[in-house]
């Protein structure tokens, strides 16, 4: 089975659409930019992550300390364009 990415949700080459919450429910490891949202996705998959802040703004760096501090991540790697 193939993934191919179809308009936020996640496609199989069969045609079958599956969310991306299934997707990451059932992954080992996430990678994400920190943002409320997809941070909140990880802690509810219970699943580790690597947080990439996209600079000091907003809550990222927020999110990527919390989630080092809990034990569900990593220190945060720097975003570098």
């Amino acid at each position: 089975m193939r993934l191919q990415p179809a308009r936020g949700r996640i496609q199989q080459s069969i045609g079958q659409r599956l969310s991306a919450r299934l997707v990451v429910s059932k992954s080992g490891l996430r990678v994400l930019h920190g943002g409320a949202g997809t941070s909140a996705a990880l802690f509810r998959a219970g699943i580790p992550g690597v947080f990439i802040p996209h600079g000091d703004f907003y809550d990222q760096r927020y999110w990527a300390q919390l989630a080092e501090e809990l034990g569900c991540a990593v220190p945060a790697i720097p975003f570098q364009n």
